[in-house]
């Protein structure tokens, strides 16, 4: 791990944060702050890229049109990368980022901000602050109290910055207010910031959402982690990973490890078990764990939207619908339409739902599976079933009552509707409510 996301983790954050960091000690994996000297006696740059990853593929569009969105000296520049969970937002930044360092001669900085890492707390802007200064030889002020002063450190940071040409790569941001202090001030810094989110509040930030690969880029990235040949774009393992770089990894990985296991064995197993996620897990990799980070999130949270996104895609995983809309999942969180909308949207942010066309929300495939083994693990799959048919009924009846004449034919058709669509509401007393949150997937 990279000395300015390790070694945070375990320093001293701001004020409200102070009393309670010892379990961030895990992070403290370098010792040494300061940038290493030359043999003249001169402080070297700081050149803190990780490797550049080996099997990147496709995207060449977008690593060509964000190189030339940094490379400008006229003025500084940020660019965010943003996507769903395993989509190669990291990969793509220091892939870009090595294709850089020619551009920015004073220092590439790294630091890893833990904003949806499984098992880590998302660094504070004072501990990623005190990573970057100390990595550029100075050292943040602090409080009465001990704590590093976030306004007076980042002061510092864009002081020093101001007259270099340097790179940063902010990876894996929480929250636009989590990157904001982080920001160098002077023309001639560039900084690529990752996030699920593309935090459209950074304000002047150029935008990089990124999609699944294409089915050939796919294959190519299946074959050369793999070793093997012969997968095509059409063949069913790209399909079932969903085009996502990080389960074509640990597909690919899976074949590299059992030479016995053929490309079609492993399909048939992926297609018939029932648990494509159970699959998707190899070593340090897991595309569910990567999923879980932020249901975990939003779960805890203490906005109220949050909370209820957390259950929206509880709801959407017991319906299994092929798409989603405002009105049904208000019914189904006994809401207003007003907030299941802004959870909706909570779940879009953080990219566990797309939104299709105005109003209408659909997962990923493999964020559908997720979304069913959380309506799996909590109370109610049956109750969700019943209030969505019970929703469905009552549209029904009020487009039939609205498009039709009054006359024999309306009064033929609706003879009886009331009477079951009464008897279905008692069955549905019981609302499927924001209460009611489902359990934890592991």
């Amino acid at each position: 791990m990279p000395a300015a996301a390790a070694r945070e983790a375990g320093a001293e954050p701001e004020a409200e944060a102070c009393a309670r960091r010892p379990a961030e000690a895990c992070a403290r994996e370098t010792a040494e702050a300061c940038a290493p000297e030359t043999a003249g006696g001169r402080t070297a740059p700081p050149a803190q890229l990780p490797p550049g990853p080996a099997y990147f593929t496709g995207r060449q569009d977008t690593v060509r049109a964000l190189r030339e969105a940094l490379a400008a000296e006229s003025r500084g520049a940020v660019a965010v990368v943003s996507g769903m969970a395993g989509v190669g937002k990291s990969a793509l930044a220091v892939h870009a980022a090595h294709g850089l360092r020619e551009e920015f001669p004073d220092g590439q900085l790294y630091v890893n901000l833990h904003g949806a890492t499984p098992g880590m707390t998302p660094l504070t802007p004072g501990q990623a602050l005190t990573s970057l200064l100390r990595d550029l030889g100075a050292e943040p002020r602090r409080t009465a109290e001990g704590c590093v002063d976030p306004g007076a450190a980042s002061a510092l940071l864009r002081s020093l910055l101001a007259p270099t040409r340097t790179l940063m790569v902010l990876d894996d941001a929480a929250t636009a207010a989590q990157v904001r202090p982080l920001l160098p001030a002077g023309p001639g810094c560039a900084v690529i910031v990752t996030s699920r989110s593309p935090l459209t509040t950074l304000d002047g930030a150029a935008r990089f959402p990124l999609e699944p690969l294409s089915y050939g880029e796919s294959a190519a990235l299946l074959r050369a982690v793999s070793g093997r040949d012969g997968l095509d774009a059409g063949h069913p393992l790209v399909e079932l990973a969903g085009r996502l770089p990080l389960a074509l990894r640990i597909i690919a990985a899976r074949l590299a490890a059992r030479r016995a296991l053929t490309p079609d064995a492993l399909a048939e197993l992926l297609t018939v078990s029932g648990g494509r996620l159970h699959h998707l897990e190899y070593d340090d990799l897991s595309v569910r764990r990567s999923l879980a980070v932020a249901l975990d999130a939003l779960r805890t949270s203490e906005r109220r939207a949050d909370r209820d996104a957390a259950l929206a895609l509880a709801r959407i995983g017991a319906l299994d619908l092929p798409t989603y809309g405002v009105p049904l999942l208000a019914r189904l969180l006994g809401v207003d339409e007003l907030r299941a909308g802004a959870a909706l949207d909570r779940l879009v942010d953080v990219a566990l739902l797309d939104e299709t066309a105005y109003g209408r929300y659909a997962p990923h495939d493999l964020v559908r599976d997720f979304a069913r083994e959380t309506a799996a693990v909590g109370p109610g799959a049956e109750d969700v079933v019943d209030q969505a048919l019970l929703w469905y009924a009552e549209s029904a009846r009020r487009t039939l009552s609205a498009i039709m004449p009054d006359g024999l034919d309306k009064t033929d058709r609706l003879r009886g509707v009331e009477p079951r669509l009464a008897r279905r509401r008692v069955r549905c007393e019981r609302p499927a409510g924001p209460a009611a949150h489902p359990g934890h997937v592991r």
